[in-house]
């Protein structure tokens, strides 16, 4: 994750990039990271046992998949393999159904979801760490695979669900905790329960039955319910590659 800084007052830079727009570039990674250093943030699977969650064995569980070991390949160093910059080289990318993009055209730079490289996650962690209860929360948590239908990995999805219920329990005024709706909606038949898709339809001249239920999803005419339902199925990538390939996602885990 590498931030470039901007040279300031240079506002015309926008496409293609011009390296001499910028000033310098943050690896907010490795900030990430120490930071969490400076202020005593537990090890990774420290902060899974403090969230509830079941500490993980090793490497190979944290990012769900993959060898511990690094492959043996003539473009890598024997033994220095995680110092090897060949090892982070992408050996092969897929789009979102799961289909092969060739290295180095146009659609690897459009439409990459998953990818290959020379080597696995799990053995890159394993060699820069040496033992799963070493490894920092900040990693960990970035390289575990998503939880279905989520963008975060367990020990992420933990936190910010227990952050955001602690807002919602300590808010008085949040919605949830005004019986007075209820009653509204038993008397007066006044259903605070709306939506998107039926907010756009009430305040738009766009019809209910031309929306999607969720409107943040593309949808092959699929309407959106009067009750808030969706219909929508929404099928999941086959995986790309051979049996038992390790895949990285293009989502951070890299």
């Amino acid at each position: 994750m590498l931030f470039q800084v901007p040279k300031p007052g240079n506002t015309g830079c926008i496409e293609p990039v011009d390296p001499a727009c910028f000033s310098g570039v943050v690896d907010l990674g490795a900030v990430d990271i120490d930071r969490g250093r400076d202020h005593g943030m537990p090890s990774y699977n420290a902060l899974r046992q403090a969230y509830g969650l079941a500490p993980k064995a090793n490497f190979a569980a944290v990012v769900g998949s993959g060898s511990e070991t690094f492959p043996r390949d003539p473009k890598l160093t024997p033994g220095d393999e995680v110092n090897d910059p060949d090892s982070l080289d992408f050996t092969a990318l897929f789009d979102i159904n799961g289909n092969a993009i060739p290295l180095g055209s146009d659609a690897a730079q459009t439409s990459a979801v998953n990818a290959r490289r020379r080597t696995g996650l799990a053995a890159r962690l394993r060699a820069t760490y040496g033992t799963v209860n070493r490894l920092d929360a900040f990693v960990g948590m970035m390289a575990e695979p998503h939880v279905p239908g989520s963008e975060f990995g367990e020990l992420q999805l933990a936190i910010w669900k227990k952050q955001f219920l602690a807002l919602r329990d300590g808010d008085r005024f949040f919605y949830g905790n005004q019986p007075v709706l209820t009653d509204i909606r038993n008397i007066l038949g006044i259903d605070y329960r709306r939506t998107l898709a039926q907010v756009i339809a009430a305040n738009t001249d766009i019809p209910i039955g031309d929306l999607n239920a969720n409107v943040f999803v593309v949808g092959s005419g699929v309407a959106a319910s009067g009750n808030g339902g969706s219909s929508m199925v929404m099928a999941s990538a086959p995986s790309p590659g051979r049996a038992g390939a390790p895949i990285d996602n293009l989502d951070g885990r890299l």
